[in-house]
């Protein structure tokens, strides 16, 4: 599912999806796999983004810590 809340903030900041990705040191490619909801990052790269973006980690992931949480429920993962 897409990362809306991460596309929202990054265009509010006025910035290119490699400007992002720049900035946190990885390739425009993985960052696309963020915003694109194929791949969660790790938390420092998180509180990298939310910096950047002058945002929090639970505004932009809320919607894929919800869905990790489903899945791993579905697959029998506690917490």
């Amino acid at each position: 599912m897409k990362n809306k809340e991460l596309t929202i903030a990054r265009h509010q900041m006025h910035l290119t999806q490699r400007q992002v990705a720049d900035r946190l040191g990885i390739r425009t490619t993985s960052y696309q796999r963020f915003e694109s909801g194929m791949r969660v990052p790790r938390i420092s790269t998180a509180i990298k983004l939310a910096r950047i973006l002058n945002s929090s980690v639970e505004y932009l992931f809320q919607s894929s810590t919800s869905e990790t949480d489903m899945k791993d429920k579905k697959n029998g993962v506690n917490n």
